[in-house]
């Protein structure tokens, strides 16, 4: 008989491809499951479980405690903290935690690009001008932004 792991339905649309999908499938019994169910639908859903895996589910010590097959909690995301899993009773219970590090580093250079940009163009101040209703009284040299072509980042 195959092991059951549940499946947090955010994770199958957001990261796994089908391969890794039916990768997956040919390993274990999978249980998809809303990461916003009540607890009381979650653990019903998942009572034969082994492993869960998750990106937004609260995997709360109820759940863990009355999960008695749990092995595993692989969490999709860069890391994992109190506020996502009962720590404490999942180590009470010997149930690994992993994670994802660096899973979110191209998001995160994405982000700083953005907001070098951001900050280069004053898109902040900018932006907040004009909703303030403040851009006639700017002088124009407030409104220019800089140009990036030449720059050296990081230098």
């Amino acid at each position: 008989m195959k092991p059951v792991v549940g499946v947090d339905s955010s994770v199958i649309v957001e990261e796994l491809d089908k391969e890794k999908v039916e990768e997956l499938n040919s390993l274990a019994r999978v249980v998809y499951f809303d990461p916003y169910l009540p607890e009381d639908q979650v653990i019903s859903m998942l009572k034969d479980a082994v492993a869960i895996v998750d990106r937004k589910a609260k995997i709360s010590s109820r759940i863990i405690s009355e999960l008695r097959n749990l092995k595993l909690i692989a969490r999709t995301g860069a890391g994992v903290d109190e506020t996502r899993v009962d720590l404490k009773t999942a180590k009470e219970r010997g149930i690994l935690i992993t994670y994802n590090p660096g899973g979110n580093s191209v998001a995160v250079a994405e982000l700083t690009i953005m907001l070098a940009i951001a900050l280069f163009r004053k898109v902040i101040p900018l932006t907040s001008a004009v909703r303030a209703g403040r851009w006639s009284e700017l002088k124009p040299k407030d409104t220019m932004g800089r140009e990036l072509e030449g720059k050296i980042w990081g230098g």
